[in-house]
């Protein structure tokens, strides 16, 4: 079965930019860097959960600038941070819950 499998090599296509713990729950972001998707995901209680958003170059550039990289790394962690808090039953600070929020309407709308 395997060996009729079309295996293609893609050259860093997927990014992991980060992979830490929180509140004893692991939080893994990555970079899907050509659709230029940053997506989250935690383990919570054996169950997977995710997050994503799309966040594309300024008009004519082809890269996000380093500023824009850590400005969605941090975005996405925080939706995960947050994400994490609400299964625990954490009380949510008002400017967590204000990023999660953006963090909900930003992908609903770039669906």
């Amino acid at each position: 079965m395997l060996d009729k499998l079309k295996v293609e090599k893609v050259d860093g296509d997927i990014e992991t930019l980060r992979a830490i713990p929180y509140k004893n729950h692991m939080i893994y972001i990555v970079r899907i860097k050509k659709l230029h998707i940053f997506q989250w995901l935690i383990s919570f209680k054996n169950e997977v959960y995710m997050g994503y958003m799309v966040i594309k170059p300024s008009k004519g550039k082809r890269k996000l600038t380093e500023q824009e990289l850590g400005t969605a790394t941090q975005t996405t962690l925080s939706g995960a941070e947050t994400t994490i808090d609400i299964l625990l039953g954490d009380v949510i600070e008002k400017d967590e819950m204000d990023i999660a929020k953006r963090f909900i309407e930003f992908t609903e709308n770039n669906d």
